[in-house]
């Protein structure tokens, strides 16, 4: 007679397709991270509301981009959404969680790449944005460049083999992943700077 337990735990690790395939131990450090994507979503959709407020110091982003504070808050609080939603996908072991947190880290490196290169060839930047100036541009240079290596590392580990497992992502196609995942990126650098640029003509 066949154990039904040993069947279930057979399916479990050899079905890669199945919504629920995966192995159910979560990684330490996705323990962490979805925790940090959690807690992010929530202080950013709070403080989303600022842009409402008579007193936020946004008037310097109005000015420059034409956006109002109506638009500045719904899309603040959309990303603490979709940064929430991140985490809690994350936490369960959904694989939109795996390519929401890894896209996002992804993309920061990238972000955070161009702002480095940007600022080095224009030091102008710094005020165009709003940053405060006193700390000089080594810092930014400094601030912006640290999150470079930080979310290559992240991704780098989202990429090993228990993470994947975790998520039922087993027989992802790692290579072209990366592909997808760097041209959305990039495409998510590019776009806004495209339309800002026109925005300030």
């Amino acid at each position: 007679m066949v154990n039904n337990s040993d069947v279930l735990t057979d399916i479990e690790y050899e079905d890669d397709h199945s919504p629920r395939s995966h192995i159910s131990v979560r990684p330490i450090g996705i323990w962490i991270l979805a925790i940090l994507f959690v807690l992010g979503g929530v202080m950013i959709a709070a403080v989303s509301f600022l842009a409402l407020s008579p007193a936020a110091n946004v008037e310097r982003v109005y000015r420059a981009f034409h956006l109002t504070p109506e638009i500045i808050f719904a899309g603040a609080f959309l990303a603490g959404v979709v940064v929430f939603a991140t985490g809690v996908g994350m936490f369960v072991g959904w694989r939109w969680g795996w390519w929401l947190a890894t896209l996002y880290f992804v993309w920061t490196a990238f972000r955070s790449s161009a702002f480095v290169i940007n600022l080095m060839l224009s030091p102008d930047l710094i005020d165009v944005i709003g940053e405060s100036t006193t700390r000089g541009m080594q810092y930014y240079l400094v601030k912006y460049g640290m999150r470079v290596p930080i979310n290559f590392l992240l991704t780098v580990y989202m990429f090993r083999e228990n993470v994947l497992r975790f998520f039922g992502l087993g027989q992802l196609a790692k290579l072209k992943a990366v592909v997808i995942l760097a041209g959305v990126s990039l495409a998510m650098v590019v776009i806004p700077s495209v339309i800002a640029d026109l925005i300030l003509q």
